[in-house]
């Protein structure tokens, strides 16, 4: 904000342009995905009247991507993505290339097509020759991974960016890649250590206001602790299977709490569809149907054929046969939410 002011003072528009660039990734991080989405505009629009350099577009197009992205919005992000192959491949820049594919792979996530995103992923990998720049495809990687089962898959990748970040202070893509190590930790085995980390990495976001990442990774951390819980409950582990519920509940509603305060669609509907599925196995019909609702309107909102057709199947084996009607109500709320009634 500092260097923003200094830059409007002094009419110097690529100082401003530079700073554009880093408070629309700042501010995603924070939570104010409209703001960073705003920055970035400002960004592109002085690279455009040619007071800027093309690091400026790039930066600024790849933080839209990535603002977008948490929003939910598949199309607007795919359409980014695009723009910088696009760049990357007329300019011959490979920063550019390596956050275009990045950006596709997150538009499949948003729409629940996992293999897809990661195959855009790997691509994004091979393009990037910056070493910090190729840290960015492979956390993303490793969290298409994870999302898609593969965690021991997502070990590589997560041990190359904690010893690039311990040794030259990256922490920004540093501090997840820690987080999936203690996922890697529990699924080994090594559950006590790998909570410690999980809670720890949870705290810190907490601590210095990182929204974004307590909210996605706490989704996370949440399914960790429903899993535990119904290992427990098998193993007849009660006590335990009690502690994991409990705190997964916990992390469930936060998480759904601080999504819907930043209007992150795409992490709102897929905590409403994992709490659905948990209440499923306990048996808790009433929530599953309260839950699968919630993630139908938001399934709508994220544009993804694969979703929606999966929340169709999902209807077809719900408890209760109200759950017709219940897609109504989501079908209404969904039209009041963009203007439509």
């Amino acid at each position: 904000m500092t260097a923003l002011a200094l830059g409007e003072e002094q009419n110097n528009f690529k100082t401003v342009g530079y700073a554009c660039c880093w408070l629309a990734w700042v501010s995603a991080e924070l939570g104010l995905l409209g703001d960073a989405i705003g920055y970035a505009e400002r960004a592109q629009k002085i690279y455009q009247a040619g007071s800027g350099d093309d690091y400026i577009y790039v930066s600024s197009m790849a933080g839209m991507g990535y603002a977008r992205w948490h929003q939910g919005n598949k199309s607007e992000t795919l359409d980014a993505g695009n723009a910088l192959l696009d760049f990357g491949q007329k300019q011959g820049d490979y920063r550019a290339k390596g956050m275009g594919y990045c950006c596709i792979g997150w538009s499949y996530l948003v729409g629940g097509e996992l293999s897809q995103a990661d195959r855009f992923f790997e691509r994004a990998v091979q393009v990037s020759v910056d070493p910090w720049y190729a840290l960015f495809p492979k956390l993303a990687l490793a969290f298409g991974m994870i999302l898609n089962g593969k965690v021991l898959d997502a070990q590589n990748y997560i041990t190359e960016i904690l010893e690039f970040s311990q040794e030259f202070g990256a922490e920004f893509v540093g501090g997840p890649a820690l987080f999936f190590q203690g996922m890697v930790m529990v699924t080994q085995g090594e559950t006590s250590k790998g909570l410690q980390i999980l809670e720890d990495c949870y705290q810190s976001w907490i601590k210095n206001g990182n929204k974004l990442r307590y909210t996605t990774c706490g989704s996370i951390l949440a399914n960790v602790y429903a899993n535990l819980a119904r290992k427990a409950r098998f193993r007849q582990q009660e006590k335990f299977a009690l502690l994991a519920e409990k705190r997964a509940t916990a992390y469930f509603q936060k998480s759904i709490e601080s999504a819907r305060q930043m209007g992150a669609t795409a992490t709102l509907e897929k905590v409403y569809r994992d709490w659905s599925d948990f209440c499923k196995d306990k048996g808790n019909n009433e929530k599953v149907n309260e839950y699968f609702v919630e993630a139908a309107v938001d399934i709508q909102m994220c544009e993804s054929a694969v979703l929606k057709a999966q929340s169709v199947i999902t209807q077809q084996q719900r408890p209760e046969t109200r759950s017709v009607a219940l897609f109504q109500t989501a079908s209404n709320r969904t039209h009041e939410t963009w203007g439509l009634k």
